[in-house]
């Protein structure tokens, strides 16, 4: 669309003085013109200082591709609980932290308070790079049963972490009577739809583990 401004090229101010308005007037276009350049200007090259920002950021949090996961001990440990979620089928995901290590064992004693399972670490790269690791908890064969949710036969969830990262645990609390459950209980380790680690532990009651202390 083209503007076209009909102004008088000239006037007299009253004192013999004839004024040229196209000089003034062209003055004014050209002053706007340059604010607005400038104005451009300043927001483009902000654009592109936060596109290379972006650029860069994502290039430091990129995902990492994990060569293999390595299980360094297992068994019975101690931790202290610094948070704790509930998902939807009423299990609780606590973090810890002061994660001591007890006692290298497969067997479990079915009571409140255990806390089992085993650390491992991250090796692929690049070195720090972000990785989503997901826990499956698989039950003995007959399941448990919450009194909210019902009959379960697995747990899981997904954490994100880094390659290079010191030993991170990977277990599971008792911390209810209706998860006292005997038999083999499996913690796996997958990224995506490949298992990268796990590890079975026997789960016993009170009464199996008085029998085997009996037997001679």
């Amino acid at each position: 669309m083209k503007i076209i401004l009909n102004w008088p090229a000239t006037f007299s101010d009253g004192m013999d003085r004839v004024v040229d308005l196209r000089s003034g007037l062209a003055k004014i276009i050209i002053h706007g013109a340059l604010i607005i350049l400038a104005s451009w200007s300043i927001t483009f090259s902000a654009e592109a200082q936060s596109s290379s920002a972006n650029a860069q950021s994502s290039k430091m949090e990129r995902s990492a591709k994990v060569e293999q996961i390595d299980i360094r001990d297992y068994g019975i440990y101690t931790a202290d609980k610094t948070a704790s979620a509930t998902n939807d089928k009423g299990l609780a995901h606590n973090t810890v932290n002061n994660i001591q290590y007890i006692a290298s064992t497969s067997t479990i004693q079915a009571k409140i308070g255990i806390k089992f399972g085993f650390r491992y670490t991250i090796s692929g790269t690049p070195y720090d790079g972000r990785v989503t690791i997901k826990q499956v908890t698989i039950y003995p064969p007959a399941g448990v049963t919450n009194p909210k949710t019902g009959l379960l036969s697995t747990n899981s969830f997904s954490t994100v972490y880094r390659v290079g990262m010191p030993p991170i645990f990977a277990g599971y609390d008792i911390d209810a009577p209706w998860e006292m459950v005997p038999g083999v209980w499996t913690i796996q380790l997958w990224i995506g739809d490949q298992k990268f680690a796990e590890q079975s532990f026997n789960v016993v009651s009170k009464e199996d583990d008085a029998q085997d202390s009996s037997r001679p």
